[in-house]
């Protein structure tokens, strides 16, 4: 696990992002129900990350709210911690729902030699092998954690993670990273688990 973090700075607000998850209480406002579909998708060069397009029909159920995915992106490493420690990246699906409200679904990344993932950044992105099976979460109010840090996201933050391949990770690394923003303060934030 990594240790520490580099991007980003202190922004007006009360509720920024990312956070550490090391003591939440348990229930969430609802079940998280995700629905994406699982073709291939290719990236763009975007804010010091790849941003990966996906085609509309993508979406999450969450809190009796719908929101469709608009994008999904890579931070390394991770941009939440849980106790201090950090993933080796952290993948961002973005939300939004019909009224303008933003919701991400985050991913913590362990590497594995044997992930069947891509190992180039050139290579399409299976979007089937970035979500683990379970949708238990953590759970937040917070930021969006590139410029201009706007408050008002929901946060769901999945507890199993996924793998990838070193090389792929390492190649990221070399053009990207790193790339996470550093933790940010509660101050008096709940964070719900289930």
């Amino acid at each position: 696990m990594w240790r520490g973090s580099v991007r980003g700075s202190s922004a007006p607000g009360t509720s920024q992002s990312p956070v550490d998850l090391g003591s939440p209480v348990a229930g969430t406002e609802g079940e998280l129900v995700i629905n994406y579909r699982t073709s291939l998708v290719f990236a763009r060069e975007a804010d010091s990350t790849l941003e990966f397009k996906v085609a509309s029909g993508s979406a999450i159920a969450y809190g009796r709210r719908r929101y469709g995915l608009n994008q999904f992106h890579f931070h390394t490493p991770s941009e939440h911690a849980i106790g201090g420690e950090l993933a080796v990246a952290e993948i961002h699906f973005v939300h939004m729902d019909r009224d303008g409200n933003p919701a991400v679904v985050a991913v913590f990344v362990d590497e594995n030699g044997e992930s069947k993932g891509p190992r180039r950044l050139e290579q399409g992105m299976p979007m089937g092998l970035l979500l683990p099976e379970s949708t238990t979460h953590y759970a937040y109010d917070g930021s969006l954690t590139t410029q201009p840090f706007s408050e008002g996201v929901k946060w769901m933050i999945l507890t199993e993670r996924v793998t990838m391949h070193p090389s792929w990770i390492e190649a990221f690394c070399e053009r990207y990273g790193p790339n996470n923003r550093p933790v940010q303060p509660l101050n008096g934030r709940t964070i719900t688990l289930g």
